[in-house]
C-alpha cells in the first residue's frame, strides 16, 4: 500500500466531518429560529389572551353596574 492509499480514508473522513459540522449548524442555527417563533407566538397568545380576559371582566363589571343600578331603583 502506497502513501495515498493510506490517506485516502482519513481524507474521506475529514471531508464527513466537514460536511457534517456544516450540517450541525445549519440545524442548530434551524432549530433556534423555531425556538424563536415558539416563543414569540406564545407571547402573542398570552397578550392576545390578557386582552380577551380584560374585556370580559369590564362586561361584567358593567352588567354589574347595570344590575345594581335596576335593583336600587
Amino acid at each position: 500500500m502506497n502513501f495515498a492509499q493510506k490517506e485516502l480514508p482519513k481524507m474521506e473522513f475529514n471531508l464527513g466531518r466537514k460536511i457534517g459540522r456544516g450540517l450541525r449548524r445549519v440545524t442548530v442555527g434551524t432549530v433556534g429560529l423555531i425556538l424563536g417563533i415558539r416563543d414569540k407566538t406564545a407571547e402573542t397568545v398570552a397578550n392576545f389572551k390578557e386582552g380577551f380576559e380584560d374585556i370580559v371582566a369590564e362586561a361584567q363589571y358593567n352588567n354589574r353596574k347595570k344590575k345594581l343600578a335596576v335593583e336600587t331603583e
